[in-house]
């Protein structure tokens, strides 16, 4: 089985905007905690994440 690259869709890249902003401030708050953060090992899952939904078909309403 290949791997596609698809190319995002404006609606999508408002969605993975999104995630991306939501991900970033709770980094900031997670940061900014006095509980232990592991910052590399976050910043690594949510590159991967995002990496992972560029790979996704462009969604299609129904």
């Amino acid at each position: 089985m290949s791997m596609q690259k698809h190319t995002v869709s404006e609606g999508d890249k408002s969605y993975l905007n999104e995630f991306t902003a939501y991900c970033e401030a709770e980094f900031e708050r997670r940061r900014n905690s006095d509980k232990h953060f592991d910052q590399p090992h976050y910043q690594a899952a949510m590159q991967w994440v995002v990496d992972k939904l560029k790979q996704l078909p462009p969604h299609q309403d129904p």
